[in-house]
């Protein structure tokens, strides 16, 4: 489906409603889904926001046939994220640090690339974390 206009037609028809009942469904006016589906126009935000609830797809897929590159567990992380003040994100933050560090430890992963970066590290002895820097040295 190369399209919008595919991708309604092909939900719709998979509801098995009739265009004037998803012009109905979704309070768009009518016409709207014929024109959308024969690409004739594209549905306004508010439209495409109504359709993807409607329809239970993102927003991303029915505008480019393409999935977020997001899941569901990723955007409600990022959404709880951002309840968090400056310092309780930047602790998050290191503490996400952390747990790659100790992947890269336990497994061998490199994870860091070539880049040196002054960060927050956890340190396990003393329970806390501690500024450190984090180099090529510190991934072998």
């Amino acid at each position: 489906m190369k399209t919008i206009g595919e991708r309604i037609k092909h939900l719709r028809n998979n509801m098995g409603l009739s265009m004037a009942g998803l012009e109905k469904a979704i309070n768009a006016a009518t016409g709207n889904v014929n024109n959308w589906e024969k690409n004739r126009r594209i549905p306004n935000g508010n439209n495409i926001i109504a359709l993807s609830n409607f329809f239970n797809v993102s927003s991303d897929w029915l505008l480019t046939g393409k999935e977020s590159r997001f899941t569901e567990t990723e955007i409600k992380i990022l959404q709880l994220f951002k309840d968090f003040s400056r310092p309780e994100q930047e602790e998050l933050e290191n503490y996400i640090l952390f747990l790659l560090w100790r992947r890269e430890k336990e497994k061998g992963e490199k994870i860091w690339g070539k880049a040196t970066k002054k960060t927050k590290l956890y340190d396990t002895e003393n329970n806390n974390l501690t500024n450190s820097f984090v180099s090529e040295d510190d991934k072998e």
